[in-house]
């Protein structure tokens, strides 16, 4: 589309009744900004009954950095979310629809995110962990039907720690 289309479908956002959407969109434009402070990752999670525009608050976040639709992620397995996150780097970090997400995927997204750091790897050819030079720092957006804590707590009964590095509104 066109600057003046993206700023129209913005200005939406602005309705009462809105202010979610509003606050995923202004998470787009604070994502690159979390480098500058002393945490890794936020995640931010919408959850909540169909209909609600999850995915629409979700995309106009993304829509600040590309095409939404090819930024938000549906369904990928650990290791792609992992290099997505690492992808992503510092702009806004996109997950839509994520109900059907085992709570093990979500425990580990969730210590991943709020660390900035994917699993380590090893050299194929050698005994050798890789060299991991990378860190992110951004926001991730998550949609889900269910709450993330839910979804986690199916797979272990002590869900605190993760708890502590998800917002959910």
């Amino acid at each position: 589309g066109t600057l003046d289309g993206w700023k129209k479908a913005a200005q939406m956002f602005n309705d009462p009744g809105y202010e979610w959407h509003a606050f995923s969109m202004l998470c787009g434009f604070a994502s690159p900004l979390i480098e500058f402070t002393n945490v890794n990752g936020v995640i931010l999670s919408l959850h909540g009954k169909s209909g609600f525009g999850k995915t629409g608050a979700l995309y106009g976040g993304l829509s600040i950095w590309g095409h939404p639709e090819n930024l938000a992620v549906f369904e990928a397995t650990q290791n792609a979310l992992m290099q997505r996150m690492i992808t992503s780097k510092n702009i806004l970090f996109g997950l839509d629809e994520q109900s059907n997400t085992e709570g093990k995927v979500v425990s580990h997204i969730a210590y991943n995110i709020s660390s900035g750091q994917s699993k380590l790897r090893m050299h194929s050819s050698v005994n050798q962990e890789r060299e991991a030079s990378y860190v992110t720092k951004l926001i991730a957006l998550i949609t889900t039907n269910t709450s993330l804590r839910d979804l986690m707590a199916t797979y272990k009964d002590n869900t605190n720690a993760e708890e502590m590095r998800i917002l959910e509104p």
